[in-house]
């Protein structure tokens, strides 16, 4: 298993990475510097845009022309050609102190967002948060909404597996990943624990691949932890950054693993041992991963 550092991004906080298979493109966000990125791996071609407000993923729709956008304060259709931002759904009006974190699209095309407190300031400095305000919404392709799961801590890890029949969920402040049923008619039923074992550094952004095996980056734990499929650990893989945060498999056979990072939090020292926080890593992994998935609207 090889891993080098793909680009040295120098992400704030970078997260939400996505495979366009169609563009062969990596798309990303980084939140506290408030920006999408895309990036062509194999010409080098990169392109950011800069926002007003924090971005916390971003995927391309199915028959809107455009990207579909996770802000903190709702999610919004994007033109990439000029950046406009049109308001798609405002999925957490009555939680105005909230902010999305973690947002994907499931095997049907919804679209999944999970909150928290918003723990940054405007200017994206840390700010404390006091409390499990956050919760996860399923959004469909034609713009209803469901919320499907309530207090929640720090959203984080949205893979779905059994063809689709469960969600893993993560709340990062409990240290639990979750396994819930998903219906029949796309929403969630019952819970129960995949994994509530202590292990480096803790749960953030996740990809399945496709054995079933869930690919959880760990923050501010240097490594990314393999799961089976009935939770346990399968192997520890470590990383040459600190804070990994999310993960997605990419290229033509689906075994290249793109990890995103965050440079956000550390101070000068941490920085100057790795320059490379921040950076986004490639993993040549030794199993085919599952595709990202584009929204169905």
């Amino acid at each position: 298993m090889r891993i080098e550092i793909a680009l040295d991004a120098g992400n704030g906080v970078g997260e939400g990475p996505f495979w366009d298979d169609v563009e062969n493109v990596l798309r990303w966000v980084d939140i506290s510097k408030k920006r999408v990125h895309r990036w062509h791996p194999a010409t080098g071609a990169r392109r950011h845009w800069q926002l007003d407000d924090f971005p916390s993923a971003v995927v391309p729709c199915e028959q809107r022309q455009g990207l579909l956008l996770a802000m903190r304060d709702g999610v919004y259709l994007m033109d990439e050609a000029t950046g406009a931002l049109e308001l798609f759904v405002a999925h957490e009006p009555d939680r105005p102190e909230n902010r999305t974190n973690e947002a994907k699209c499931a095997p049907d095309g919804s679209f999944w967002v999970g909150t928290m407190q918003n723990n940054l300031h405007p200017d994206g400095s840390p700010k404390p948060m006091t409390g499990s305000t956050g919760a996860l919404y399923r959004i469909r392709h034609d713009g209803g909404i469901t919320r499907e799961v309530d207090h929640v801590g720090l959203s984080n890890t949205l893979a779905w597996t059994d063809e689709g029949r469960t969600l893993l969920f993560a709340d990062t402040l409990t240290g639990v990943i979750s396994a819930w049923e998903v219906r029949d008619d796309g929403r969630l039923g019952a819970s129960r624990v995949f994994s509530d074992e202590k292990l480096p550094g803790y749960c953030d952004g996740s990809a399945i691949d496709a054995e079933g095996y869930l690919w959880n980056c760990r923050f501010a734990g240097s490594s990314i932890v393999r799961f089976a499929p009935d939770g346990s650990v399968d192997r520890i893989i470590e990383l040459p950054v600190s804070q990994p945060t999310s993960c997605c498999f990419a290229g033509p056979d689906l075994a290249t693993l793109f990890v995103t990072s965050a440079r956000h939090g550390l101070d000068a020292a941490a920085l100057a041992r790795n320059p490379a926080e921040g950076a986004v890593l490639a993993i040549e992994t030794d199993v085919r991963g599952t595709p990202s998935i584009r929204f169905a609207g």
